[in-house]
């Protein structure tokens, strides 16, 4: 049988809440998005009239020592920004949260022209669904919030946002960094082992 035979059943079996069988199974997932990939995606995505045409250009660069750029050129705002990705960290609520810091390009004061450009604009509709924030509710629907001079990513959210939050409590991240032109996505699925399965020694 095949591992990706085998991932599928794992995964299946984790939106249906059964774990028989597979009590202590773990999958790793170790997920680099290159710079090319990424770019050439969100080329796509712009050159779509229906989706996102106020913007000329979105391209990330220089995806490394957890840092990157991405010079955004679009109606409102025409800006290379210079951001850094930091360790995951905890909210009030336990969720995970990842905080990319603005260092170069856009400064704590232009908050507000971040929030009319993530919400006024039409062809920003795509992602104004998707990415609806609320910046006084860190719940609910809300996976992102600027806050100061970085925006922090509610990752529990976002899995909650997709319908996979049957995943949250399976889910360990390891980490999200750049290195050597890409994006790397670390993570780990794990399926808790139920003790009550085995003997216990008297």
């Amino acid at each position: 049988m095949s591992a990706d035979i085998l991932k599928d059943y794992f995964l299946e079996k984790l939106e249906k809440s059964d774990l028989s069988g597979f009590e202590g199974a773990s999958l790793s997932f170790h997920i680099p998005l290159q710079e090319d990939f990424l770019n050439f995606v969100l080329e796509t995505m712009i050159t779509d009239p229906e989706r996102m045409d106020d913007f000329k250009e979105i391209h990330f660069s220089e995806m490394n020592n957890d840092e990157f750029r991405v010079k955004i050129d679009h109606s409102m705002i025409d800006r290379e920004i210079r951001c850094k990705i930091h360790d995951i960290e905890y909210n009030s609520h336990a969720d995970r949260i990842v905080r990319i810091e603005f260092l170069e390009g856009i400064k704590f004061y232009e908050k507000a022209l971040l929030t009319i450009f993530g919400k006024a604009k039409s062809s920003w509709s795509i992602f104004k669904h998707a990415l609806k924030s609320d910046d006084d509710n860190e719940e609910g629907d809300a996976f992102w919030k600027l806050s100061g001079s970085s925006v922090k990513i509610n990752l529990d959210a976002l899995l909650r946002k997709q319908e996979l939050d049957f995943l949250i409590p399976l889910m360990k991240w390891k980490g999200i960094i750049t290195k050597n032109n890409s994006i790397i996505i670390d993570f780990e699925l794990k399926a808790e082992q139920n003790e009550s399965n085995y003997p216990t020694n008297n």
